[in-house]
């Protein structure tokens, strides 16, 4: 679907966010089975890590990004954007001039700045957003920035994403041992699922 409007962005936001949650629901709905005995319950507790990680991971990515095409589609110009999608826009004019000592490369930016805020507005969304793979807190700082929104939810839980979730998550990948009870799964999930909706609604 295209995101066009703000009913279409909250339709593929709800989408994505829905299906994520219900997946993750699933998984801990087989973790708190009574019939499990203790080492089958640690597997799920710790498959189901993993892979809250990849959903918190892989909704920022997509609602980011549709929230960009949403604004790459309204046929804005440069001046009715704010400064993030400008710098966004102008990312590869920016990083050719950082780059060289050319006057004409130089020139063109400045005449953009002077005479092109005007123009169409050309925002580009594809590709665009970089977890890293790792999505820390500090990572999820520079999405927030390029979205323009508030870093605040985020910020206050640095804790949660960086140390509970990023490296929970890291330790399980790399083959270590960790173990985390079915409680401490429980409300690093419903953390997650806070911030997961911060996110959409902002």
């Amino acid at each position: 679907m295209k995101i066009h409007t703000l009913d279409n962005l909250n339709e593929v936001l709800s989408q994505e966010l829905a299906w994520r949650k219900k997946e993750l629901t699933a998984l801990y709905t087989l973790a708190s089975r009574a019939n499990l005995d203790k080492n089958e319950q640690d597997v799920l507790i710790r498959s189901s890590i993993t892979m809250l990680y990849a959903h918190w991971e892989g909704f920022v990515k997509q609602a980011a990004t549709s929230y960009l095409e949403f604004v790459a589609r309204q046929r804005l110009t440069y001046q009715d954007l704010t400064a993030n999608f400008i710098a966004l826009a102008m990312k590869t004019k920016l990083n050719a001039a950082q780059e060289t000592d050319k006057a004409t490369i130089l020139n063109d930016v400045v005449e953009f700045f002077l005479t092109g805020l005007r123009e169409r507005a050309q925002v580009p969304y594809k590709d665009v957003i970089k977890t890293q793979s790792n999505l820390s807190s500090a990572v999820m700082k520079e999405i927030v920035a390029t979205l323009n929104l508030d870093y605040t939810p985020y910020f206050n839980k640095r804790e949660i994403l960086d140390e509970q979730l990023l490296g929970s998550r890291n330790s399980i990948a790399h083959g270590q041992w960790l173990l985390i009870g079915l409680e401490g799964y429980a409300e690093l999930k419903d953390q997650i699922f806070i911030l997961m909706d911060t996110f959409k609604n902002r």
